[in-house]
């Protein structure tokens, strides 16, 4: 298992690999012009309060297109209204068999029952949202005691990806905040820090704490031993800005837990490229003529007097 120590130095060059090669400065034009509420670009920023944004918007038409986009791909793709999925075996002969059909239609209704129950289509309609602006939304899947299934958008700028060979989407690692309360509710007071013990002690339940989150692929594991920590892929929880290397979690899945597609991908980039990307000169443009065309109008309404000097003053 790799040290903390290790999972910064990786995790500063993901971070370095959205910061220079320039997709943070192309996510935040978006978030500034198309999609003011979302995205996250600066771990101190007050994204998730309730302060002004969007001041470069003047018309709205290429928000409200963003939300059509993400409402007709949620009904064209992943309706909650219909079985939007179906599922076969590996042998085409074998599906042909009526006993596997019938089977393979009740797992069908009981997954699209669970989809129902859970909040995955809220977060399937928010990641389209994000794909057509973005190009690469991230969505985590997880189990629920509750609900079997629980998923999570999150914020574009709070993560990074690596891809494997083939080109997938692989790798995972996202900061967040979480407050002192959080933090030992889930994690407990054994593991976490010395000054968040000394927070918690002193009742500072709220000041909040930054932390990261990673899921990669565990390729020193064992295939001969079964655990939570030697599974396929790793799931690690650690503290940002603590000076040990202790970890507040260390676990596993079988799978890759997050969905990341792209809208398109050119070449070997690990992040897609987004109509929101292609039109956002034109969004520029707009904004530009509606000043221009508000100006006119005040003008037109409230236009300047011509008189002589002499009249200073006076009027």
């Amino acid at each position: 298992m790799p040290t903390k120590t290790q999972y910064q130095k990786r995790r500063k060059a993901l971070r370095n690999e959205c910061v220079s090669g320039g997709w943070y400065d192309h996510w935040r034009e978006l978030n500034q012009w198309v999609m003011p509420r979302s995205g996250v670009f600066d771990q101190s920023s007050n994204v998730y309060k309730g302060e002004k944004r969007g001041q470069n918007i003047i018309n709205s038409r290429a928000t409200k297109a963003a939300r059509t986009l993400g409402y007709g791909m949620t009904m064209g793709v992943t309706s909650p209204a219909r079985p939007w999925a179906r599922f076969t075996t590996p042998d085409p002969e074998m599906a042909e068999y009526s006993s596997v059909r019938e089977w393979l239609d009740l797992v069908r209704e009981r997954m699209m029952w669970i989809f129902a129950r859970s909040n995955l289509y809220q977060s399937l309609h928010a990641a389209w949202t994000t794909l057509g602006v973005y190009g690469t939304p991230a969505v985590g899947i997880f189990e629920d005691y509750d609900r079997v299934l629980r998923t999570q958008v999150y914020p574009v700028g709070s993560y990074y990806l690596a891809t494997d060979h083939h080109g997938r989407v692989n790798t995972f690692y996202r900061d967040f905040k979480l407050s002192v309360k959080q933090l030992v509710d889930k994690f407990g007071d054994k593991v976490v820090s010395q000054p968040v013990k000394d927070l918690y002690a002193r009742g500072n339940y709220d000041v909040q704490i930054d932390v990261v989150h990673l899921i990669e692929p565990n390729d020193d594991r064992d295939p001969n031993v079964r655990n939570n920590r030697n599974m396929p892929f790793r799931s690690v929880y650690y503290e940002l800005n603590s000076k040990n290397e202790e970890k507040l979690y260390q676990g596993g899945f079988e799978q890759f837990q997050i969905l990341a597609p792209r809208w398109s991908v050119n070449g070997q980039n690990v992040y897609g490229d987004s109509p929101g990307m292609d039109l956002l000169g034109d969004v520029k443009q707009l904004q530009a003529e509606e000043i221009n065309k508000a100006m006119g109008v005040e003008k037109m309404v409230d236009p300047p007097l011509s008189a002589p000097s002499s009249l200073e003053h006076k009027l």
